[in-house]
Parts: structure tokens; sequence; C-alpha cells
């Protein structure tokens, strides 16, 4: 088992410094670092293959292995390296992480159109998890990553014709009526839909300079998107200088993304000339929320579960309160780019926030759906409890 040992950790030394590179914006040199990795887990894994009695290291090395080549992406090399996993004896656990990876691997198929041909203002949104099933879904699930896409659309479309960001109100008409979103029938593939971007009239005698627009920002949309999923912050930095621009995309972003249960992917698809693209939100909220922020060193947080009761926009800085389970309120800041898209949507309903300390102040960094209505909080931190009467 020497030689095991000695190829695993030269992968996962490879590995790490491939999600270096890929959050410092250097997406080539991430690439091959990654591959790199691949190459040498699925050697360590391959040693194992008949040794169907030396568990859980066996599954636990065809599990790295194969999301690793699904990071690289060797799709079908992932798909071989589970089924051999799963013909062993691996640990329940083990068996439904490797589960969860096929349902990742397989989700390509959920993304292909089946017949339907998209046009240069369309994408397909596709869903999949314990909330979906064969052409049925959750109506919040759904109905609710169809609200954000717009809101994304939107808020692409104003920041690449450089307007200021916009806090309050709705988008100019004429913005308004190039991206407006009409929902196709849902499709039986796992849930799939397709988002058409234009007013009723623009759908029969579309011009061509919209057309360019309309797919021009659904490309730099994808895009992001895709930086946001592989945690390359840095090369999403660069893209979305605006500070207001990037905090809003970055929450929507997160609402959009899956929560690892109901839905554990979202998929969108693009036509481009020599075929669809394919962008595969993969990663779960709770691992955006480790990979997004500073270091804990450098920046004290605090997450609180609570109800959001109140949102008071009327000054220069945004406040909210959260009314947790021991009937405290909990005052926070909203910084510019969250109120309206972002913690709007959210009034009245369980939310978890993660929060900076400044001071006695407490400054919103996320906000997103509570699993359950128990708070996390730590109280005992020093900030100031209102009581509730």
């Amino acid at each position: 088992m020497s030689d095991v040992k000695a190829l695993h950790r030269e992968a996962m030394d490879l590995a790490e410094e491939g999600f270096e590179a890929k959050r410092t914006g250097n997406a080539d040199r991430a690439q091959e670092l990654l591959a790199a990795a691949f190459d040498k887990e699925r050697a360590a894994a391959e040693l194992t293959a008949r040794e169907l009695n030396v568990e859980p290291t066996r599954s636990i090395l065809f599990r790295s292995a194969a999301s690793l080549a699904i990071q690289a992406g060797y799709v079908r090399d992932a798909e071989k390296l589970i089924a051999i996993a799963l013909a062993g004896e691996p640990p329940a656990d083990v068996a439904d992480e490797l589960r969860d990876l096929l349902e990742q691997v397989n989700f390509r198929r959920h993304l292909e159109l089946r017949g339907i041909e998209l046009d240069r203002t369309e994408i397909q949104l596709s869903i999949s998890g314990d909330a979906v099933g064969y052409g049925i879904s959750d109506s919040r699930e759904f109905l609710n990553r169809v609200e954000i896409a717009q809101k994304l659309a939107y808020r692409t479309a104003e920041r690449r014709r450089g307007h200021a960001y916009r806090d309050r109100g709705k988008p100019r008409d004429e913005l308004a009526k190039e991206l407006e979103v009409y929902v196709s029938v849902p499709r039986a593939a796992s849930f799939a839909v397709s988002l058409r971007f234009g007013a009723p009239e623009q759908l029969t005698l579309p011009s061509d300079s919209r057309e360019t627009f309309i797919k021009e920002t659904i490309d730099e949309l994808l895009d992001c998107l895709k930086l946001f999923d592989t945690s390359e912050f840095t090369a999403l930095r660069k893209r979305i200088q605006d500070p207001a621009y990037y905090r809003n995309f970055v929450g929507l972003a997160r609402n959009f993304a899956p929560d690892g249960k109901n839905v554990r992917v979202v998929g969108l698809t693009a036509a481009e000339p020599d075929g669809p693209r394919y962008v595969a939100l993969l990663t779960p909220r709770p691992r955006i929320e480790r990979e997004i922020g500073e270091p804990v060193s450098e920046v004290e947080r605090v997450t609180i579960t609570g109800e959001l009761r109140y949102a008071d926009s009327r000054h220069a800085s945004d406040k909210i309160q959260l009314i947790t389970t021991n009937r405290n309120a909990v005052p926070i800041k909203v910084p510019d780019g969250m109120m309206a898209d972002v913690v709007r949507p959210m009034w009245e309903k369980i939310v978890t926030v993660v929060a900076r300390k400044e001071g006695r102040s407490l400054v919103l960094e996320s906000i997103s759906p509570a699993e359950d209505s128990q708070s996390t909080a730590d109280e005992s931190n020093s900030f100031h409890d209102e009581p509730v009467s």
C-alpha cells in the first residue's frame, strides 16, 4: 500500500495547487494541475481495484479520483470510476457520496437540448435533486431560480451599459422590454425549461443589434456564473469591478446555486455556432460560504438564524433586523448591492445571515433561506439585542 499512499499524497498536493490557481484566476494552470492530480489519484485507485476487502480505502480513492475527473472535465472517466467503486462494497455514507457524484455526471444529459433548438436570445434552465422528479419540480425551487435568472440578466445588462448601480426602482423601460423573460412549457429532463429574453413584439421581428446585445449579455452572465461556481473569485472581481454590482451578483448567484439536497445541480445551456454551451453549477451553498469569505483571522464573523421582519432603506445605510428564536432583535447593516434583489425577497422568512463585525455593528455578508428555524447565533457576542415586545 506504500505506492498507493505515495500516489495519493502527490495527487492531493497537485489538487491543492490546482484549486489555488483556480481561485487566483489562472484557469490554464489550474486545468493542467487538476488533470495531473486526476492521473495520480486514478493510478492510486486502480491499484486497489481488485482488493474488494480493502474498505473504505478502495471506495474513498475511487470517489476522490472521480471527483478530480469532474473538476478536470473528464466526465466519462468519472462515470467509469464511480461504477467500479459502487461495484464493490463501499460503506453506506461513501456509497451515497458516489451516487451524488454520479448525479453530477448524468446531469450533462439533463442539459442536452433533446431536439429543442435554442435561438440566440434563449437559455435552457435545468435543475436536478431530491425536490425534482422526471418532469416535475417543487415550484418554489424552480420559480425562485427563474426570478433570480431574470435579475441576474438585468444587472449584467445594466453593468455592461455603464449604468450606475440601481438599488431602488425598476430597470429602465427599454431594458425591461429587451430582457423580459418568457418561459416555455417544462420538459421532462429532470426538469427543464427555455427562458427567452425579449418583449412580445421582439419575438417575431428582433433587430440584429438587439439580438446581439441579448446574446452578449447571456454570454457574460454564463462566464461569471462559471467563475462563481469554481470559486475563481479573483477573476470574478476583475470581471465585475464595481463593488455594488459585485455584491449583488454574488448574493444572487449564491441563492441561484444548488443547496446540496433539494437541488444538487443547476444547469444552463445556450446556443453557440459550433454547438450548445453547457454551464453546470455544482458547488452547494454551504461550501460557497466557506470559500468566498476572507480568512477568519482577518475578519470576525457571526452566523445568525431568525425571521427577517424589519427593514429600513430610508437612510444612506440600509438596515435589517432578525428576530431570533429567543425573541431578540438583531440589527444588521446592508451594504450597497444587496437590499433590493437579495434581501427584500426574503422578508418575513426564516433566514440564515453571515455578518462581519465592524466595531459594535454587524454588516451583512450573505443571507439565504434557513434549513430550519433553530438559531445558530452565538448570542454571547458583544452586539446589542433589542427585546421585542
